[in-house]
């Protein structure tokens, strides 16, 4: 999940490669000349996700601090995950949002986070912080809840000088590049001062910064890739071109091997079908070793490529066949993998899903997140249990990929999931 609250950081960790941009503003009040004047402070940070557990980061306000943190347990069966994590070094920008005389007692913020999903769409986590500037401890906490249509109730609440303080908001995330967060800072304070009962915009009584005051915030995240096949250097664009033929090689003499077997048990069978089918085995391991040279290339025609799926496709059993043949040796290479999956996704034929299952339980993340894209392609419902036992797979892309699949999955089949649950009558 790419949102997190306003004030407690987040368990989630983003994946290798990835980067997310986020921009958080907050409306509050300090406290100048007897009265309270609305202030809107802001924040922004650039995150970098290595390896699939470890981010790092800057965070801008008044001024840019650095911050980071590595997933150190993914979570298992009733064991939550854990996260450690370090912010706000050289600079504050809690300081900055409630308006601190001074940042220094929470600069250096190193925290412990352990975060569980108790049921369904709903996690709970809890965690403690030590400022090292202040030279205290305080724990932290929230909950967060799925509902329909990508939206998400989040509340967190922490300790600060002497008091716990409660947040809540509404998410909304349409698509996991994208998500918007809003709600309110202080919710009690909005409704409860000095116990009587109202709407409170903001403070009753005079305070020294906007800690405790009610006020509002507005977070926007994107995330997104940091690098295509085109931003590769030119050293690693040989090393792949290199690893390619290599297996571009050990494929050819694995297809020659498959069609020699092939031709053997149909020449058993009498009459002209025998010739015609070599024909087409041939012509597809033809189209197929086409698309594979094609897509190697650094810029790479897609027309053309799709113009020779649909050719190889357009051969029906024998293309069904073939394809099915690399998906299951154990000896085909990752690329042509990749390759086999994406033509089974494109043809959107539900014969296919049987052959892509068994890949979502591949060793690599990128063959699970492949299978993954072509089953949302495909939209058959029977993959739906093996797609939702990868929602707490250990790389967060494939987890995340998972529910997203999930989703759509429901949304393509939901005439036939409404017409199969049983309506009560009154």
């Amino acid at each position: 999940m790419l949102l997190a609250g306003v004030q407690n950081p987040s368990a989630s960790v983003l994946g290798h490669g990835q980067y997310s941009l986020s921009a958080n503003v907050v409306r509050n009040h300090e406290y100048l000349d007897s009265n309270w004047i609305s202030r809107f402070p802001y924040e922004t940070q650039l995150n970098f996700g290595f390896f699939g557990n470890v981010e790092m980061g800057l965070a801008y306000a008044e001024g840019l601090s650095v911050q980071g943190k590595a997933k150190i347990f993914a979570g298992e069966d009733f064991i939550p995950s854990f996260t450690f994590g370090v912010r706000s070094l050289f600079d504050s920008p809690e300081a900055q949002r409630y308006n601190y005389k001074s940042s220094a007692p929470y600069e250096g913020e190193s925290y412990l986070l352990a975060e569980k999903e108790f049921w369904e769409g709903g996690v709970l986590y809890l965690g403690s912080a030590i400022l090292s500037g202040a030279n205290e401890i305080q724990l932290f906490w929230g909950w967060k809840e799925s509902l329909k249509g990508n939206l998400s109730i989040h509340y967190e609440g922490f300790q600060r000088q002497t008091k716990n303080h409660h947040n809540i908001g509404l998410a909304w995330q349409p698509v996991p590049e994208f998500g918007i967060h809003t709600g309110l800072i202080e919710a009690k304070k909005w409704f409860i001062q000095d116990g009587e009962f109202g709407f409170h915009s903001s403070l009753k009584d005079e305070e020294v910064n906007s800690l405790n005051a009610p006020g509002f915030y507005l977070q926007i995240v994107l995330q997104a890739k940091i690098h295509s096949g085109k931003d590769q250097s030119i050293s690693s664009r040989l090393q792949t071109l290199e690893k390619s033929q290599k297996d571009l090689t050990d494929s050819i003499s694995l297809i020659k091997v498959q069609l020699d077997r092939a031709v053997k048990a149909l020449s058993s069978v009498a009459g002209p079908s025998v010739e015609i089918r070599k024909k087409e085995e041939a012509v597809v391991a033809d189209l197929f070793a086409k698309i594979i040279s094609e897509t190697q290339k650094a810029e790479y025609d897609p027309p053309t490529v799709i113009a020779w799926q649909d050719s190889l496709l357009a051969k029906n059993d024998a293309a069904q066949s073939y394809l099915q043949r690399l998906a299951e040796h154990p000896s085909t290479s990752q690329f042509y993998k990749e390759t086999v999956i994406r033509i089974m996704g494109y043809s959107k034929l539900r014969t296919f899903t049987p052959y892509i299952l068994p890949l979502l339980r591949d060793e690599s993340a990128l063959i699970r997140r492949e299978a993954l894209i072509s089953l949302s392609h495909i939209g058959d419902l029977a993959a739906r249990e093996e797609i939702r036992k990868l929602f707490k797979d250990p790389d967060p892309i494939v987890a995340e990929i998972a529910v997203f699949v999930d989703k759509e999955l429901i949304k393509k089949n939901q005439q036939i999931l409404d017409s199969t649950t049983p309506k009560t009558t009154k």
